[in-house]
């Protein structure tokens, strides 16, 4: 089965990492993993070398970046108000899956089973012929689509449509997605308790898979311990935060609890501090680059209001740094602090329960409904309100005095829920048979 996916071996965060495990582990020697390297449509096969095979206009890509995340991303993640909606860039949308598709078929990608992934090529499944076809989104699905996007979005639908399979993280993505298209295509059945729609013209059928993805459990048990880390820490307790500086994400929601925080419980002033791990990200984009340098001018007022001697309340770092060291950081973490407003899943929160080994295991996950993870993790994670400082820092004290037997017992039962859905199963769920 060839992967189809924007990013590649190498590219940062958890994904592209799950995506080349399943690759190497589960993929067979004709399988080749397409994806976008700088400017050049490349693949990764059995030899283990990149081929890039063509060179993609920039003005292309730029298009087809700016309609993702102005427009995609902030519509699937129920915040509308960031969406910023241009035909010139849907234009580039599709010429751009149109020519990946091409040139795929001009290299005999046709006839194979192929697995797509995300949001960057929804409408690819209708382009690429005779070839059975799995798409996973990884992003949310909306509540609810605005009226006046309907149309675009349903452009986007009838691509996933052609799939024999269409993967979501959590159930109520799925139940979101079929209720979009009971409202929009009367000419499609949808049996939402089985999730699966049929096409009554053609008879085609595409089965909705609930599958969160699974993470390479193998690779964060063996993970160093004892590895360097390369960025500044406290000597305090830490608070631990991974992501991209995203409004999906809910930094400054974070950032005003940790305000909110000290100012209500000065006494763990000197005792405690947030290291927040955080790049920017899709620079170049207003509301993008409006968010990061807000969160920033932000940090830099609580560092400033709270900052006594040599101890100060944020350490943030702007680099990424290697999933060994990432590691490290995750056993070093007294508490985890996951408060998305909304997102598709959250493999951080995963990364941090399964780097937790029977030596550091006294940690604890906080989390925010708003991540699709909280469906699997939820109930043994304390529970945070990112548009709550009260409720979060009331949340936080309570998690900082949980004793260690309790901590342990919630992370052992968390451990048991990653091994059950493995990055093995998640995989082999999107397999198709002729």
């Amino acid at each position: 089965m060839d992967i189809v996916s924007y990013r590649g071996e190498g590219a940062g965060g958890g994904v592209s990492s799950a995506l080349k495990a399943a690759f190497d582990n589960f993929g067979d020697c004709k399988s080749r993993w397409w994806f976008l390297q700088d400017n050049d449509l490349s693949y990764l096969n059995g030899d283990a070398r990149v081929h890039s095979i063509f060179n993609l206009d920039n003005d292309l890509i730029q298009g087809h970046y700016r309609y993702c995340n102005e427009f995609i991303w902030p519509l699937m993640h129920d915040l509308p108000q960031f969406a910023v909606y241009k035909d010139v860039d849907r234009d580039f949308y599709r010429q751009f899956n149109r020519g990946i598709s091409q040139i795929q078929l001009d290299s005999g990608i046709g006839g194979k089973d192929i697995f797509v992934h995300d949001h960057q090529f929804a409408i690819l499944p209708s382009l690429l012929k005779n070839s059975q076809i799995s798409i996973f989104w990884h992003i949310p699905w909306p509540k609810k689509v605005p009226h006046h996007y309907s149309e675009p979005i349903s452009e986007l639908v009838l691509g996933m449509l052609s799939c024999a399979k269409i993967g979501f993280h959590t159930k109520e993505y799925a139940q979101n997605f079929t209720q979009f298209v009971q409202d929009f295509f009367p000419e499609y059945r949808v049996d939402r308790d089985e999730l699966v729609i049929k096409n009554q013209k053609t008879k085609k059928l595409t089965r909705l898979l609930v599958r969160p993805l699974g993470l390479d459990l193998k690779f964060w048990k063996a993970a160093d311990a004892s590895q360097n880390l390369s960025i500044e820490l406290p000597d305090t307790p830490i608070v631990l935060s991974v992501d991209r500086a995203d409004y999906t994400k809910g930094i400054m929601q974070r950032l005003e609890l940790i305000d909110y925080f000290f100012c209500a419980r000065p006494e763990y002033l000197g005792k405690l501090a947030f290291v927040q791990i955080c790049q920017q990200t899709r620079p170049g984009l207003k509301a993008f680059d409006d968010y990061w340098k807000n969160c920033r001018d932000y940090a830099s007022e609580i560092e400033e209001r709270y900052a006594i001697s040599n101890w100060k309340p944020l350490f943030w770092h702007t680099d990424s740094i290697t999933q060994q060291e990432l590691s490290c950081l995750y056993k070093r973490a007294q508490v985890m602090l996951v408060n998305p407003v909304r997102d598709g899943l959250n493999l951080t929160a995963k990364e941090y329960v399964a780097s937790l080994d029977n030596n550091h295991k006294s940690g604890l996950l906080m989390l925010s409904s708003g991540a699709g993870v909280y469906d699997e993790l939820g109930d043994q994670a304390v529970h945070v309100n990112p548009n709550s400082c009260k409720d979060a820092a009331e949340a936080l004290d309570y998690s900082l005095k949980i004793p260690t037997l309790n901590r342990n017992n919630r992370i052992n039962l968390m451990k048991q829920r990653l091994k059950t859905n493995s990055l093995e199963k998640w995989w082999h769920d999107f397999e198709l048979t002729g």
